[in-house]
This record gives C-alpha cells, structure tokens and sequence, in this order.
C-alpha cells in the first residue's frame, strides 16, 4: 500500500452508514483521519464516485454523529477507503477531537489541520 499519508491515521471502531447514490449501507469504521476514513462492509460500493458518510458517535438517543461527504476512493476486500469532501463545522470538531484524543498528539493534529489549508489555498 502506497503510505503518502499526510494526516494521522488512527483505529477508531463505530458504526457508520454510507449512502450511494439511492443506496444506503452499514459498515463498521476500521481508522480515521482528518482526511477520511476506513469502513468494512459487505457491500459493493461503485469506485471514485460521491458518497455521504454518518458516523455515529453514539449508539443511543440523543445522537451524536459526523456527517460528510466524500469520495470512494479505494477498495480492498471488504473495506472501502472514503475520502471526506465536505464536512460541516460541528461535525469537524468531533472529528479532531476524536482524532487528537487517539494520537494523542493534539499540537500534531492542528499543525496538519493548518497544512491541509494552506495547500487548498494555493490550489483555489
């Protein structure tokens, strides 16, 4: 596998719903990135096209999720890579927090935060 990463990456198991297209399907998210995500499901998704992603936080009401959209990325097995798009500001927060908490690098996370910007700045 080609490790081009520039986000930390860390094992994170949840449910997650992913819809394509009139589709939806559950997975269980294996690693999470500020970038995206890792999910194992027994569906077949289609490659390189848009899809919307739930994570569920919590299992109970009230609940708690990220929402997102992305791009299937990737497929190995029964995982299927997800490239996040676009993600509303509430549910980024949860995302760094649940991704500086696991690394446990908070300084290292923001830092990659700010790097990702200042890249899509200059490609805008």
């Amino acid at each position: 596998m080609d490790e081009r990463r520039n986000f930390s990456r860390v094992d994170f198991a949840v449910e997650a719903l992913i819809k394509q297209g009139a589709a939806s399907f559950k997975g269980e998210v294996r690693n999470i990135s500020l970038k995206g995500i890792l999910v194992e499901t027994s569906e077949t998704l289609v490659p390189a096209s848009p899809v919307e992603v739930t994570i569920y936080l919590t299992g109970m009401p009230p609940y708690i999720a990220i929402n997102a959209t992305g791009t299937l990325v990737r497929s190995e097995g029964n995982c299927v890579g997800i490239k996040f798009d676009k993600i509303d500001a509430d549910s980024f927060a949860h995302l760094r927090n649940i991704v500086s908490y696991r690394c446990g690098d908070a300084d290292k996370v923001i830092g990659e935060f700010f790097t990702y910007l200042d890249g899509r700045n200059r490609n805008d």
